[in-house]
Order: structure tokens, then C-alpha cells, then sequence
């Protein structure tokens, strides 16, 4: 029988007790409801002790969103955003800093990574994705595309991933058609001939 155990020894802290194999854990809340802390524990019981637990701490800004978090090893991830409040750069320990680029309707214009590969996006008049580039805007770089509307109004009808860009591989996945409340009656898949085989 699989039985997990909640414990609330404090009006911010919360103990999570799973079944048998499982990591014990005591989370801890701010002011404002939100995670500040995560206790998981190396003991076979909740003690309470952050000496017996990987501390993993977070950050938020002033406004409330996520600042940062920083785990045991002092590993961090942190997020900094504009005056809009959109996210304009995440820095990973694993990957690195990203950045992210908006255009005048604060859509994502473009992202650069920490090796400096661009990713490009491009949209339709209601601002809907529709392509997706690997450095500048051009079929040759194009890794995948979204189309709309063709079903019926406002739905998706399709997305495809590209190995070559436009005019290389195209990976397609369809919806064939909707019933009256827009859900999808079927779908599709398209891959390229001599990767069906």
C-alpha cells in the first residue's frame, strides 16, 4: 500500500513524507505564499535541520517573479526582466546565459544563446507563431513552421519540424479536422519517404 504523509508543523513550512524510497522533504513558503526554500533530506526522517537536508533556496524580484533559485552545490539560475516585465535574459549553470530579444508587440523577436546561436521567430497579423529560424529569416534556415486557420477559424491545422530547412526534410504533424466545438476529430503524420521505411 503506497501512502504519503503531509505534515504542516508551521504556517510556512510544510513536510512531505512519500512512500518508501522516496525523499523527504520540508517546503517553505513567504509572506506571500510563495516557495522560498526546499529542504530535501538526506535522513530517513523530517528533523526540522537544514544540516540534514539539501537547501535549495529562491529568489524572487520586487514585482514577484522568479528572481533565481540556488540549490546545495550553489549551483544558480537566475532571470532578469525589462521594465515591461518580459524576461530578458536566464543564466543555467548547465547551458548558460540566454538572452531574449521583443519586438513593438512584445512578442519574441529573437533568442541568443551562450554560444551565440540565434534563434529567429516570425508571426501572423493575430501574432501567432508561424516560423521559427536558426539565425536570420530566410528558407534556407528555417527549422519549423505553424500553420492556422485553414479548418476552420482561428484553430491550428498544422506544425512542421525542417531537417535542411524549408526545402530539406519536412517532419509534419496535422489535425485533419474539428467537430463544432473545435476539438480535433483526427490527426496526421507526415515524415519524409526514406525515413518511413
Amino acid at each position: 500500500m503506497w501512502c504519503w504523509l503531509t505534515a504542516y508543523p508551521g504556517a510556512d513550512r510544510t513536510d512531505a513524507t512519500p512512500p518508501q524510497g522516496g525523499v523527504l522533504t520540508s517546503t517553505f513558503t513567504d509572506a506571500r505564499g510563495r516557495v522560498s526554500a526546499l529542504w530535501q533530506y538526506q535522513s530517513s526522517t523530517v528533523t526540522g535541520n537544514a544540516s540534514d537536508a539539501d537547501v535549495t533556496s529562491y529568489q524572487y524580484t520586487l514585482s514577484g517573479q522568479p528572481a533565481g533559485r540556488t540549490d546545495a552545490a550553489g549551483n544558480a539560475w537566475t532571470y532578469t526582466y525589462d521594465l515591461l516585465g518580459r524576461q530578458t535574459k536566464a543564466s543555467d549553470p548547465d547551458t548558460g546565459t540566454t538572452q531574449t530579444f521583443y519586438d513593438a508587440n512584445s512578442r519574441v523577436d529573437h533568442t541568443i544563446d551562450a554560444k551565440g546561436n540565434t534563434l529567429a521567430y516570425t508571426y501572423d497579423l493575430l501574432g501567432r507563431k508561424t516560423g521559427m529560424y536558426n539565425g536570420s529569416i530566410a528558407p534556407a534556415n528555417e527549422l519549423a513552421s505553424w500553420t492556422y486557420d485553414t479548418l476552420d477559424k482561428g484553430q491550428s491545422t498544422s506544425s512542421t519540424r525542417y531537417v535542411g530547412g524549408a526545402g530539406g526534410q519536412a517532419y509534419t504533424s496535422a489535425i485533419t479536422a474539428y467537430d463544432n466545438a473545435y476539438r480535433a476529430l483526427g490527426t496526421s503524420v507526415t515524415i519524409p519517404p526514406a525515413k518511413a521505411r
